[in-house]
């Protein structure tokens, strides 16, 4: 719309039923928001999670619950399009930056109880391991590393926390167990509470 000298006339903005200039800017600034990707989970899409036996990084595609179990593709390559193999993970994976999150994302979509989980020696990936959880019923656990020590508990606990500074890590241990009547092998395991949203989230 132009005025009388032929110039653009922006006054038709602020006439009755037009919105004005500031509503319009609002407006565009939703769209800009809605245009964006929605952020997806920590580790969904193609992944590294593994390396071959000659060394070189393996990939699957890992869905938006980041966790993979069962019969799955194995890439050869970032993008996942060339296929190496056919692999079937007989034990869960969990993709999730930190031990907390992988447990729960294994307790989510696992049938049967998850005792605790461990990393599967690569960066947020761990292992869902099942069977009885150990100790109260709001506490999860994640197995750190094991260890040989002869003494009680509170020794091995000391030590698993000295061996724990030197490891890349980082996560002190803050209980044990161990050992059985054969040997003198003492697990370090880092655990938590969890709350009652957490329990009836995972169906615990």
């Amino acid at each position: 719309m132009r005025n009388s000298d032929g110039r653009p006339d922006w006054n038709w903005l602020a006439l009755p039923g037009w919105p004005n200039a500031s509503w319009i800017m609002l407006l565009l600034g939703f769209a800009v928001l809605f245009a964006l990707p929605i952020p997806t989970a920590q580790a969904a899409g193609c992944t590294h999670f593994d390396i071959d036996e000659k060394g070189r990084p393996i990939y699957v595609i890992v869905p938006r619950s980041n966790f993979v179990s069962g019969a799955y593709i194995v890439y050869e390559d970032p993008d996942c399009q060339i296929p190496e193999s056919r692999d079937y993970f007989y034990l869960s994976l969990a993709f999730a930056k930190r031990g907390r999150r992988a447990m729960e994302i294994c307790e989510v979509n696992e049938s049967k109880q998850v005792s605790h989980v461990v990393r599967a020696g690569m960066d947020n990936v761990y292992y869902c391991e099942l069977g009885k959880r150990k100790g109260p019923r709001r506490q999860r656990r994640e197995l750190l590393f094991g260890m040989r020590f002869v003494g009680d508990a509170q020794g091995a606990l000391a030590y698993c926390q000295e061996l724990a500074r030197g490891r890349p890590t980082h996560k002190q241990p803050n209980h044990v167990e161990g050992p059985t009547r054969r040997h003198s092998n003492w697990d370090c395991y880092r655990v938590w509470k969890v709350s009652k949203n957490y329990l009836e989230r995972v169906g615990a």
